[in-house]
């Protein structure tokens, strides 16, 4: 069995001439049975110079004791080749150990630095697939001039065409008087009066089917290059369609690369961090202990030296003194913490797909004759509707006011069915209404005029917070079906589809400048819908809210 240090100097003390039974205590029956009380402090080089302390003072008072020599030597031995080893050897380790906290901090550079590798490709396709698509709508606006300025000109061929096939006096019946000689008029007369008319009518009808002959030809043949250009135009719509879904695509790509990256990166450096601040209080508190352990040991070997012949003859108490007042120095013990490098700034950069953002950046410059078609959202953003949703019966009132704008509230508040004043449904209410889609849906209707707005966010609805807790995580639609709705992505605090659909009359927002806050009245208490700038941003009255489940 492995003794602790402390008793294995207990045990030495022993054979340097101290004798114990074997009851539970030790039994003293030499002169220092004071140093035979066990140290309750454990394996400690306190306990140790201690009793080094007390056996040199009895030294010094009675004269040698027999063993004296051995056990110094001995006791010497332990401090030299294990004690002070053993604190040297732990404080190399928790140097180490500092190193090892401070390695994941490069590593989350590194990684970062290889995901940024990616993120930098995928900006570079993407504004590849950007140029690409800009210089495709230009070609397909050009196709299309080339097509119109075709039709154009088929449509004047045509009409002029159309003028002399259709001609009247193709079918134009003479006047049935003129088959008749007049009175008077001798049959020779009228034969030659009939045989100019006829002569002339026959000339003028030649002339007009000519003219129609030749403009058919015309015709015919532009037609041909009409339908060629039309062709053109129509490979170059497709192909810059084709061209738009790659950008949306790479945009997906650059949004989805970017925003990961960041968020390991994040990640990777607050473990890193929180590892680091939950080891350095107890390393420190390490520190501390071996320092005072090594003082401790050099006490002893301090003491050991005042046995001037090493049996303990001539020991002086004034030496026992200046062993017990020396400083030691243990700055070799000290461990410097680095301090945690700073986090790089992560952004993530490039506009998503339908966004206001990108749509004026990639959309906003075509030519008027080559417009985008509808855009096509990431995945995380497109629509989950389930197919089984109708709007004939699935729409609850959940909030409602009149002319005055509300006091928001988590609790219930009067009728929600009634059209007069407010009235709405518990926040826990509302929250429980479900359409199994994952996103809540909501509808909201004013007497003001007759736009209707849907929303759809995963945030759970607090009628306390900003923008109904929705800030800068909703949707909005303003199409009348809601079962064919294009959604498009809102960034701000607040509840506001400007940026959207415009700042028109068809505008609703809220909470503009503050947690709640109603426009209209300048209100910070209480809240109200308005709408835009050319109907002077005036309150929505009798505005009803509704969402959509069971």
């Amino acid at each position: 069995m492995k003794l602790s240090l402390t008793s294995t100097v207990l045990c030495l003390l022993v054979n340097a001439g101290m004798a114990v039974d074997h009851r539970p205590r030790f039994r003293a029956r030499s002169r220092h049975a004071q140093l035979l009380k066990l140290p309750t402090g454990g394996q400690d080089s306190s306990n140790i110079s201690g009793m080094v302390e007390d056996l040199a003072r009895v030294s010094a008072k009675n004269g040698a004791t027999p063993g004296m020599d051995t056990f110094v030597k001995q006791i010497e031995k332990m401090v030299n080749e294990d004690m002070k080893p053993k604190v040297t050897q732990q404080h190399d380790e928790a140097v180490l150990l500092v190193h090892e906290l401070m390695e994941p901090f490069n590593l989350c550079g590194v990684q970062k630095q290889q995901n940024d590798l990616g993120v930098n490709a995928a900006i570079t396709a993407r504004a590849q697939r950007s140029e690409a698509h800009k210089t495709c709508r230009v070609n397909e606006g050009a196709a299309f001039v080339s097509k119109k300025s075709c039709d154009d000109a088929l449509e004047i061929l045509t009409s002029a065409k159309d003028s002399q096939c259709n001609n009247p006096t193709l079918s134009e019946i003479p006047d049935g008087s003129l088959c008749e000689p007049a009175p008077g008029e001798t049959l020779e007369l009228w034969v030659a009066a009939r045989a100019i008319m006829f002569e002339k009518k026959d000339v003028a009808i030649k002339k007009i089917k000519s003219e129609c002959v030749k403009n058919t030809a015309l015709v015919d043949s532009k037609k041909v290059e009409c339908d060629a250009r039309d062709a053109e135009y129509t490979s170059a719509k497709s192909a810059c369609d084709v061209e738009q879904t790659s950008l949306e695509s790479a945009a997906c790509s650059q949004a989805e690369k970017t925003t990961g990256s960041c968020e390991t990166y994040t990640i990777c450096y607050q473990n890193a961090l929180t590892a680091l601040n939950n080891a350095k209080p107890a390393i420190e508190a390490q520190v501390r202990g071996r320092k005072g352990e090594w003082r401790g040991l050099m006490r002893i070997q301090c003491l050991f030296g005042v046995f001037a012949d090493g049996q303990g003859n001539g020991v002086d108490v004034a030496q026992i003194d200046s062993c017990k007042a020396k400083t030691h120095d243990t700055s070799h013990l000290n461990i410097a913490f680095p301090a945690a490098p700073a986090q790089t700034a992560c952004a993530v950069t490039g506009s998503e797909p339908c966004t206001a953002a990108y749509t004026t950046e990639e959309y906003g410059a075509l030519p008027i004759n080559a417009q985008n078609q509808a855009c096509g959202p990431c995945a995380w953003n497109a629509p989950t509707m389930p197919t089984t949703i109708t709007t004939a019966n699935g729409w609850h009132a959940i909030l409602h006011y009149g002319t005055e704008a509300y006091t928001p509230t988590p609790l219930a508040v009067g009728d929600v069915l009634s059209t007069v004043g407010f009235g709405k449904l518990s926040d826990a209410a509302i929250n429980a209404i479900s359409d199994g889609s994952g996103y809540h849906h909501y509808k909201l209707t004013s007497g003001t005029d007759s736009s209707e707005i849907y929303v759809r966010t995963q945030k759970v609805f607090s009628d306390t917070s900003r923008a109904f807790g929705w800030s800068g995580a909703y949707q909005v639609c303003n199409t009348v079906d809601f079962g064919s709705c294009s959604w498009h992505a809102v960034s701000m605090a607040r509840f506001d589809t400007e940026g959207e659909f415009g700042n028109n009359c068809a505008r609703w927002f809220a909470d503009y400048s503050a947690n709640i806050h109603c426009y209209a009245t300048g209100s910070s208490q209480k809240r109200c819908f308005a709408d835009g700038a050319p109907c002077g941003h005036a309150m929505r009255t009798n505005v009803v809210m509704y969402k959509f489940g069971r």
